[in-house]
């Protein structure tokens, strides 16, 4: 250490651009550092989910979920499965082990469920994918005195234009509800045709099973559909023949009637005494929090010229203001400690100045000073003021000063 502090010392320009390199570096790279609300969470864990419209809960455990976990079960480096089954849909979850690369267990959990033969005929594929941690970076609440129905639409657009930007790669809508045929059945009618409520029941599940989405429920002698497939299929299903018999065919719209809607939900979202939904804005590990911010105002200021008249979207829970707060007090700390550094350095040569600097003194001499010694052959940097009478001191750069 010692040589090279004399090879800077004996090269001031070298130390001069190795000081001005370093405060570049760190300025650039204050400018490009990765700005997040919390510290992310490594991925462990691998989502695997799979939709069978019309199947119950057994139905489902027993032809998907079952057979997935056997297929992945052998897989080295996965410490534990977790699963569910509800009627139509098959989750589970597969948490790797430590030091397990979590994009390499995808692959051989993906290879696994390909190769399985026997999933039922209207079961989809499945949904394999990395289960990854996201921090908040903002609320959105699309409002109005409006019906829910055309709040549902705005909010999906709304959804689908702020994933089409680059910056942004997760938005959840909060308030979603599913879409749903509500079908009224006249019970005089379907009596006068020898029809009951359950042979109906039926042949709308059946006419459900083909279209492979959704779910069939009754309530308060109502039918429901629930899917996002079936409200395009109103009129298929108004031509749906319930009945064929000598007198001709029956259809669905002579003994019911049909209407579009969404699901009850068991929340309600209000905000300043308008019908809301909620959109999060959050982040993954590649994202920066404050180009999240700035491209989410900008496409909802893109936006609100074109939603309908009445509805409007506010941001809440923004997390960028408290970052931009932060970051501003690092960086004026950084510049005020440069300031303190600069001056100080700065004072210490006004101070060698003032003391003359360095002198030498002859070969072969030593010279006692205030009780120490110089020898030569060592250095001698003057930190304090010389009192006038020592100022006649010769001092040498090869001298030190000992006691």
């Amino acid at each position: 250490m010692s040589r090279i502090t004399r090879w800077f010392i004996d090269n001031p320009v070298a130390a001069n651009l190795l000081m001005v390199f370093i405060l570049l570096s760190g300025y650039l790279s204050f400018k490009t550092l990765r700005v997040e609300s919390f510290p992310q969470i490594p991925p462990s864990q691998i989502a695997v989910n799979v939709t069978y419209p019309g199947g119950t809960a057994a139905q489902v455990d027993e032809g998907i979920t079952q057979r997935i976990e056997d297929a992945v079960s052998g897989i080295a480096g996965i410490k534990s499965i977790q699963s569910s089954s509800s009627p139509g849909y098959a989750s589970i979850i597969i948490k790797k082990s430590t030091g397990v690369d979590i994009h390499r267990l995808m692959e051989k959990v993906r290879n696994q469920i390909d190769s399985i033969i026997g999933f039922p005929a209207s079961a989809e594929r499945p949904q394999i994918y990395i289960d990854e941690y996201g921090n908040l970076a903002s609320f959105i609440l699309i409002h109005g005195d409006t019906e829910n129905a055309l709040l549902q639409q705005v909010a999906t657009k709304v959804q689908n234009t702020l994933k089409k930007q680059p910056e942004i790669s997760k938005v959840s809508n909060l308030g979603k509800r599913s879409k749903e045929l509500l079908i009224k059945p006249d019970h005089n009618k379907l009596k006068s045709y020898g029809l009951s409520i359950e042979q109906l029941s039926d042949r709308i599940l059946h006419w459900s099973l083909e279209h492979r989405s959704g779910s069939l429920k009754t309530a308060g002698g109502d039918i429901v559909l629930r899917g996002d497939g079936y409200a395009d299929n109103l009129r298929s299903l108004e031509q749906l023949p319930v009945v064929t018999n000598s007198l001709g065919t029956v259809l669905l719209r002579d003994v019911a009637t049909t209407e579009r809607g969404f699901e009850e939900d068991d929340s309600i979202v209000r905000f300043n005494g308008e019908n809301a939904i909620a959109l999060m804005v959050s982040t993954s590990q590649k994202d920066n929090l404050l180009e999240v911010s700035k491209a989410v105002e900008a496409t909802l200021a893109r936006l609100q010229p074109t939603l309908p008249v009445g509805i409007e979207t506010t941001i809440m829970a923004d997390m960028a203001p408290y970052i931009e707060e932060q970051l501003d007090l690092l960086g004026t700390n950084a510049w005020q400690g440069l300031v303190i550094v600069v001056v100080l350095l700065g004072s210490l040569e006004c101070l060698d100045d003032q003391t003359h600097g360095f002198s030498r003194t002859p070969p072969g001499h030593q010279r006692r000073i205030a009780g120490f010694t110089l020898h030569e052959g060592h250095l001698v940097r003057p930190v304090l003021q010389v009192p006038p009478a020592l100022s006649h001191a010769v001092l040498s750069p090869s001298h030190c000063l000992s006691r």
